[in-house]
């Protein structure tokens, strides 16, 4: 599942709004777009329209490829970073796992 907003800010060089796309989750496996954006650096950036000026974005995601099996959530700030040691802590007992410690589907 892929989840995206809309952003507003002033470019730092023309003082312009720039309106840019946030994912707030990607699935690698299903979005294969995003997952190269993200791979080259591009998914995080946003070109102003009134002075071509790009500027780095950064924000919260969660990017999950279940055909490689794993998950990266990318945070900016200790409260962030507070929120998702928490969600984890709160679904480790959630997690079911065989003799081997592998995950059960």
């Amino acid at each position: 599942m892929a989840m995206r907003s809309k952003v507003n800010f002033k470019c730092p060089k023309c003082g312009a709004t720039v309106e840019a796309e946030q994912w707030t989750a990607i699935n690698g496996e299903k979005n294969p777009q995003q997952k190269l954006k993200i791979l080259e650096g591009s998914l995080f950036k946003a070109a102003c329209k009134n002075c071509g000026n790009e500027s780095k974005i950064g924000y919260p995601m969660l990017y999950n490829d279940t055909k490689q099996n794993y998950m990266i959530w990318l945070v900016y700030d200790d409260e962030e970073v507070k929120h998702v040691t928490d969600y984890f802590k709160k679904s480790k007992n959630d997690i079911i796992e065989d003799e081997n410690g592998e995950v059960v589907d």
